[in-house]
């Protein structure tokens, strides 16, 4: 199964560590239950969890979904906890996470088309060229703020 890498980080580009923070991915389709198919092989679809380290990065072995029958993809979703274990709250990002077999960089691999109102945060600058947007390159220190007109 291929690889997929990722930072969570706040707004701010901070970890957010100390809220114990868990990236799930559930699979969905649009038959609604998420299970899928691949030659002989049945998914179903049971959540994968993994839990960024203290610097916010992590790496998460995910099935590739590009090869599945129905079109299937991952819904991303970030719990808090508290340093007792108690549920602070979750985030639902408005995206659909696609596998391919080589795996990747999960900002690469979300369908996330730029908008007037986003702001791309990453190393690599987003995936078209869209009047408005800002982009925050944080692959080099300190992190460079572009706009695009």
């Amino acid at each position: 199964m291929p690889n997929v890498t990722g930072k969570l980080l706040d707004i701010g580009l901070s970890p957010i560590d100390d809220l114990r923070p868990v990236v799930v991915f559930t699979p969905k389709n649009e038959s609604g239950d998420g299970s899928s198919v691949n030659g002989a092989e049945i998914f179903t679809n049971r959540a994968i969890s993994v839990r960024p380290d203290i610097g916010g990065s992590f790496s998460v072995r995910l099935a590739t979904t590009t090869t599945l029958r129905p079109d299937t993809w991952y819904e991303i979703r970030i719990e808090w906890f508290e340093p007792t274990g108690g549920f602070i709250g979750a985030a639902y990002p408005a995206f659909k996470l696609r596998v391919p077999p080589q795996g990747g960089d999960l900002a690469a691999l979300v369908d996330a088309e730029p908008t007037s109102r986003m702001t791309w945060i990453g190393p690599n600058p987003p995936p078209t060229e869209t009047p408005y947007l800002w982009w925050i390159d944080n692959g080099v220190i300190p992190p460079v703020l572009y706009e695009s007109n």
